[in-house]
């Protein structure tokens, strides 16, 4: 947009058009939506952009209309009168503004940089003319008001005082980034923030033990709640920023239809938020999206954004990459909750409480009971509950309610720091088996197994069978991770929000990886990983002197899993002639996929894997298809040969064999015709 300066937005709302609106014109505003956020625009993009401000213009418009200005900038102590000036330097240098939950009108000051030269008359002496040079940073002054129905920016001029600018008449203030998003850096800022929010909306509630009710707080913010139903079960709620529609339960008819919803409304989904705890905690969430979003989402529209909603999912994660402002805003949804719903002096108190009411119980149970009864009490979700204590210096709370592949894993008693975990889904280990020699070549050694979302080494103090005969880590294992488990760094990159159809999502997860870390900090110095490694050393010294040669190793190894020939084929999808030639034929050349398929139809541990491909008349090449074969080894021999196949194919890999697990006959169709 260019041409002269305006006052108020091109895309500000006539909050009269509904009244004159036709059915069909009621029906496009509501479905219509913009699906483009690639690029959300910052104050300087609005002043500029859309009411066609220029600093330097403004700037000098003040300049010339107030004489007193120069003389402030001077600073000389005589009356001057400008003859001539030029402005030699000006350029922006910053952006300031506070937040405020009380106004919708908000002032922001450009900080600029100015350098002047000037001629001017002194005007005791009228006659004398003299040069004067002026550095200085000034500040100016505009006022927006993101009332929908106003979208208005005005120049209200230079402020020179720096105790006159924004920030120093608000100095207790919370200040706003450049998209207009609330600078919450530390603790303390989430702590000033969530007060100040009690204070406005439920001033009854301040630092009081009683359980807050988010929708509650929704209510006193003037936004309009509804339940709904959403395709996706992982969608927790969804915040509108503009006119749509959804899903939403109508009480008058009792049951679900078609809602034309107005900004500020919220849907929380009735089918994901299945306790009290979850619906209280996704309310809070959408609100502090309404409550800390609304002049950032405003500056946008100012801008032409049309952006409909604001979808939540579960298990998001946070990105410690590069900030988007959606991420930034979701963070605070994230975690500014916990800081309103278990204030910190009633939360700490309750927290004592009730561990004194424990007694004499283990670590792990007084710790897990510690988080559940947190949250039952606060109404929120056990997620939040174990935060908040984290929070209050609890820190053996990080291992509950932990969640690996979108799947929650058995609690654990960890006292890691935030960056760094005792867990890692099949995906990251095998990224970091690829690409750690480090970590390749400790897995590579057979001490550790993966079990419950950790490596765990392998020893019957920590890892034992239950009576399905699965494979489980102890108790004792899981009170103390820090004798058996990997530790790994966690790195995020990247933004996890897309938009689709006018809604912004954020993803199910940000890019990330977990890498292991080496740092002295694992449990290879303990005295039960050395006497394991000995004890494995000394195994595969005695298999070596009684294990002569692949063909008899082959045969041994049949008859100790009591496979035949055509089982064995069968199991593998190896030809029945071939495993004849794996027996007793040493001149014949083997794949070795298909060494590997009977290693895995088998059940071989890795060690006696590793012995048994050492000895065959084949080896493994430095390919990734290789890496991969030699990872199934490791991680998915408890599966079959079909199964490991599926697994190779959705990550490119070659398969073993033909024998692959197919979901449905269409499935195998489609893969048989491709191949073909």
């Amino acid at each position: 947009m260019s041409g002269k300066p305006i006052r108020v937005s091109p895309y500000s709302h006539d909050p009269f058009a509904h009244l004159t609106m036709t059915d069909e014109e009621l029906e496009e505003l509501y479905s219509n939506r913009d699906s483009d956020f690639s690029r959300p625009y910052t104050v300087t993009d609005v002043i500029t952009r859309v009411y066609n401000r220029n600093f330097r213009d403004d700037f000098v418009s003040s300049f010339e209309s107030d004489p007193s200005l120069f003389n402030t900038l001077a600073k000389n102590g005589e009356s001057m009168e400008i003859v001539k000036y030029w402005i030699n330097e000006f350029c922006q240098s910053g952006f300031e503004a506070v937040y405020s939950l009380t106004d919708h009108k908000c002032p922001v000051d450009v900080v600029c940089k100015v350098r002047i030269k000037a001629q001017v008359r002194v005007l005791k002496h009228e006659e004398t003319l003299q040069y004067c040079n002026i550095s200085a940073t000034v500040r100016l002054r505009y006022l927006f008001d993101f009332m929908p129905c106003c979208l208005t920016c005005d120049y209200l001029g230079v402020i020179l005082d720096e105790k006159m600018s924004v920030c120093g008449m608000n100095p207790e203030a919370i200040r706003l980034d450049k998209y207009l998003l609330p600078l919450l850096m530390k603790d303390k800022d989430y702590e000033k923030f969530s007060q100040d929010i009690i204070k406005k909306y439920l001033p009854e509630y301040l630092n009081s033990a009683e359980p807050i009710s988010g929708m509650e707080w929704l209510h006193n913010m003037g936004l309009k709640i509804h339940y709904g139903r959403f395709p996706d079960r992982s969608i927790m709620g969804e915040y509108f920023i503009r006119c749509g529609t959804a899903l939403i339960y109508d009480i008058e008819c009792s049951k679900f239809i078609k809602g034309y919803l107005n900004p500020g409304a919220i849907v929380i989904n009735e089918e994901s938020c299945e306790t009290e705890g979850m619906v209280n905690t996704t309310c809070t969430h959408e609100g502090v999206h309404h409550c800390g979003g609304w002049f950032f989402f405003m500056l946008q529209m100012c801008h032409g954004k049309n952006t409909t909603s604001y979808v939540c999912k579960r298990y998001n994660l946070n990105n410690h990459g590069k900030w988007s402002p959606i991420d930034i805003l979701e963070l605070h949804a994230n975690k500014l909750p916990g800081y309103i719903l278990i204030q910190t002096k009633p939360g700490k108190k309750k927290a004592k409480e009730l561990l004194a009411s424990y007694g004499n119980m283990k670590p792990l149970e007084k710790t897990r009971r510690l988080v559940d009864d947190m949250a039952s009490y606060f109404n929120v979700t056990k997620t939040m509950a174990a935060r908040r204590l984290s929070d209050f210096g609890y820190k053996d709370v990080r291992g509950m309610t932990q969640y690996v592949d979108g799947r929650k894993i058995p609690s654990y008693i960890s006292d890691l720091p935030d960056n760094k975990t005792y867990s890692i889904d099949e995906n990251e280990a095998l990224n970091e088996y690829l690409s750690n020699p480090k970590f390749r070549s400790l897995i590579d050694t057979g001490l550790f197994e993966y079990i419950e979302g950790h490596y765990c080494l392998k020893h019957e103090k920590y890892i034992y069978r239950d009576q399905f005969g699965n494979k489980r880590m102890t108790y004792y294992a899981r009170e103390h991770m820090a004798d058996c488990c990997l530790v790994f760094e966690i790195k995020y990159s990247g933004s996890g929000v897309v938009s689709f159809a006018g809604i912004l999502h954020k993803g199910n997860s940000i890019p990330k990886s977990k890498i292991y870390d080496d740092s002295g900090n694992n449990p290879l110095v303990t005295k039960e990983g050395k006497e394991l490694r000995e004890k494995i050393e000394r195994m595969r010294s005695e298999r070596n002197k009684t294990i002569p040669n692949f063909n008899e190793m082959t045969r041994r190894l049949m008859s100790e899993h009591g496979f035949t020939v055509e089982t064995l084929s069968e199991a593998t999808g190896v030809s029945v002639g071939t495993i004849k030639n794996m027996r007793s034929n040493s001149e014949k050349a083997i794949k070795i996929e298909s060494i590997v398929a009977v290693c895995i139809a088998m059940h071989l541990d890795y060690k006696v894997s590793e012995e048994y491909i050492r000895k065959a008349p084949s080896s493994f090449l430095g390919t990734i298809d290789m890496d991969f074969y030699q990872f199934a080894l490791i991680h998915w021999s408890n599966m079959t040969v079909a199964q490991v196949n599926r697994k190779l194919l959705e990550s490119e890999i070659i398969p073993l064999t033909g024998l692959i697990a197919f979901e449905s006959e269409e499935e195998e169709k489609l893969y048989r015709e491709q191949q073909a």
